[in-house]
């Protein structure tokens, strides 16, 4: 290959990059990004950035501007022509390429009703939106999180660091039970409540109404929510759209295997990231392998995939960097490997339990193959060595 072109300059794209050029790549690499910032840890916003107003430069990737590679920031994919092998760009440019990266993430996705004036209305997925986040907080006393997942819960808490009023409304009765089980969900439901915000869960939103100076959301009961903005997070949307139909087989995903190889495309393509759809032949029973490798590791691999490179210490379950972390109310939670109470059974640790502080493992057929801990991360580092240890299965070598 000598003209490899890497979209998304995301964490799966950036990590590609780097591998890319440490694997003795030397020929040209292009990396479109659709933001004009410098590549940056999208995992931070919801963290220190709102919590602790940490400046936005210190979000940036370190080292990514070692890569020798031609840079399009501030430039989106519109299209892909997979016969004459280029990518087209917003700018009106075709890049040419025969080794393709496609890392292009995903969005928040929107409230899907007309609104009056979305002025009150955030979304938190990109630095703009947490910028304009954080800026909104600052004028504000009342806060309505639609939505009681990770990110939610973590704005929640930004809010109550700042002293602000917040309630978390969701349809859901334990909003995180597929990604945590139900036991460490509803323990999360607990530290929301401990620290003072308001729950309206297991209630459905008839309808969201806004105005110059705030937001209303009307629930099932006929009760309302009023606040000074509505931050909504209802879940992400890939950017897959411009590929068009060029190499889509599930959905709005691109579905590869579990080298991060595009099924049905010729060598040459790889995705990572919040637009891939991983799935191994060995473990047809899962669903979506990418979600138990991290987006930097998923890159990695994608790389070597696309160099032929080997896979030999990229194919285990779970390397060092893939657990979740999260922080609720001043409670980091952990979590690696599968952690779904409909996938796994959970057995808590010996020992550990309270409101506050527990760790337990997920069981499948014999073998350990996640954990989850909130506030306990010595007992939760004693159960990632058997998640790695049991868990060969989920990605074959």
């Amino acid at each position: 290959m000598q003209n490899i072109v890497v979209v998304g300059a995301s964490l799966a794209g950036i990590s590609a990059a780097h591998t890319l050029r440490g694997l003795g790549f030397d020929a040209k690499l292009t990396i479109v990004g659709q933001e004009t910032h410098a590549p940056y840890r999208r995992d931070l916003l919801s963290k220190q950035f709102l919590r602790k107003n940490m400046p936005a430069e210190q979000l940036t990737f370190q080292r990514y501007s070692e890569i020798d590679a031609d840079w399009f920031l501030g430039h989106s994919a519109t299209g892909l022509d997979m016969a004459r092998q280029c990518v087209h760009l917003s700018n009106g440019y075709e890049i040419p390429y025969d080794g393709l990266v496609v890392a292009t993430g995903a969005r928040a996705r929107r409230w899907p009703q007309p609104l009056d004036n979305s002025g009150p209305i955030h979304y938190l997925r990109a630095l703009d939106d947490a910028l304009r986040l954080q800026d909104a907080l600052s004028r504000s006393s009342r806060v309505t999180v639609i939505g009681g997942g990770f990110i939610g819960n973590e704005v929640a808490a930004a809010c109550r660091i700042k002293g602000l009023d917040v309630t978390i409304v969701d349809s859901r009765p334990l909003p995180l039970e597929n990604e945590l089980g139900d036991r460490a969900a509803d323990t999360c439901v607990d530290l929301a409540a401990c620290d003072g915000v308001n729950l309206r869960l297991g209630t459905e939103i008839r309808a969201i109404s806004t105005t110059e100076t705030g937001a209303t959301v009307l629930l099932a009961d006929n009760s309302v929510v009023e606040s000074d903005i509505a931050v909504l997070d209802i879940g992400t949307v890939p950017n897959t759209e411009w590929l068009g139909e060029a190499a889509l087989q599930r959905s709005d995903r691109i579905l590869c295997d579990e080298s991060g190889a595009v099924r049905q495309a010729p060598p040459g393509y790889v995705a990572a990231g919040d637009a891939a759809f991983w799935k191994s032949d060995a473990s047809p029973e899962l669903a979506d392998q990418g979600r138990w490798i991290s987006p930097e590791r998923q890159g990695r691999i994608a790389a070597r995939t696309l160099l032929g490179a080997s896979h030999k210490h990229e194919h285990s379950f779970v390397g060092p960097d893939e657990f979740m972390r999260s922080d609720h109310y001043g409670y980091p939670i952990h979590s690696i490997g599968i952690t779904d109470s409909r996938e796994a059974q959970f057995e808590l640790a010996e020992g550990v339990d309270g409101c506050r502080g527990f760790a337990g493992s997920f069981w499948c057929d014999g073998d350990t193959v996640g954990a989850v801990a909130i506030g306990n991360w010595p007992a939760f580092r004693g159960l990632v060595n058997k998640v790695r240890s049991g868990g060969d299965w989920l990605v074959s070598s």
